[in-house]
């Protein structure tokens, strides 16, 4: 995530289908703050 400045993590209907998303380890709050629940999801990384 570092090496690529990634801020934010989108998981939405297209991303279900053609990946196997498992949103389970975006629940640790150490890495990944919820932004948004709903029909998509939003992660923001906490940078160190």
């Amino acid at each position: 995530m570092n090496k690529y400045n990634v801020s934010y993590v989108y998981i939405g209907q297209l991303e279900r289908q053609m990946y196997d998303v498992r949103t389970d380890k975006f629940e640790d709050e150490t890495y990944f703050e919820p932004v948004y629940r709903g029909s998509v999801q939003i992660y923001k990384i906490r940078k160190e």
